[in-house]
């Protein structure tokens, strides 16, 4: 199983509502993509220094599916949203075995 985990600093102005949004776009894209094995989504509720403000929490089985995953015409429409309304993403992928 291939673990791909994403964390999202959303710019500050209309930060709820932007989150929201995020959050409701990726949340669609499991009926759009059969490679996504597992989805789960979350909105940072504790602020500190380090904090993100969401994350993204899924699993693929392979690396090819993620990579169909990630060439999506609906995942790169979901990105080039959060590319406008962001300002750091970090990601890790990763076999979990």
């Amino acid at each position: 199983m291939i673990r791909h985990i994403v964390m999202f600093k959303v710019k500050e102005e209309n930060k709820a509502s932007i989150c929201s949004d995020i959050k409701q776009q990726l949340a669609s894209l499991p009926n759009k993509i059969s490679h996504i094995k597992h989805f789960e989504i979350g909105i940072n509720e504790k602020e500190s220094d380090r904090a993100y403000d969401m994350v993204l929490n899924s699993s693929f089985d392979s690396w090819e599916d993620l990579s169909t995953y990630a060439n999506h015409e609906a995942h790169l429409e979901v990105v080039a949203f959060i590319k406008q309304h962001c300002d750091k993403t970090r990601v890790v992928d990763f076999t979990d075995e």
